[in-house]
């Protein structure tokens, strides 16, 4: 019988932030096995831990707007953070997406965005994870 290797564990921080507790819980079921997972449900002030996440998933749907679009700027802004995925209903979002030749660091999904989908879509997009994952085989 076939047998998998089981996961391998990246060194990858990524934070979720959203106001529903049910996502940041499942979000992070599944990705706590692949990565090192941390999530925020409230948005205020960048914190330092925040800041030093790789990728950072925004739900910014359950928050007040104008609050949400300054953290989402923030975050594309951020030297220190890789990736940033939002993932909304909202078109005021795709318009940051178009923006995005500037800076290869966001990603505008639509929801539902399942778990797998948003490690898949990190897996892709974060150059270093190619790497290691062509060393693992």
């Amino acid at each position: 019988m076939f047998r998998a290797r089981p996961e391998t564990r990246r060194s990858l921080t990524v934070t979720a932030i959203s106001n529903d507790a049910a996502t940041l819980e499942g979000l992070g079921a599944y990705l706590n096995r692949r990565v090192s997972y941390r999530s925020v449900s409230a948005i205020g002030h960048l914190s330092k831990a925040l800041l030093a996440s790789d990728c950072i998933v925004l739900y910014p749907d359950g928050f007040p707007v104008r609050p949400a679009q300054r953290l989402a700027m923030d975050l594309i802004n951020c030297p220190t953070v890789s990736l940033v995925i939002i993932v909304t209903t909202q078109t005021k979002y795709q318009e940051l997406n178009r923006a995005r030749t500037l800076s290869n660091r966001l990603i505008v999904l639509s929801p539902p965005a399942w778990p797998w989908t948003l490690f898949a879509t990190i897996q892709s997009s974060l150059p270093s994870l190619h790497r290691e994952t062509s060393r693992l085989c």
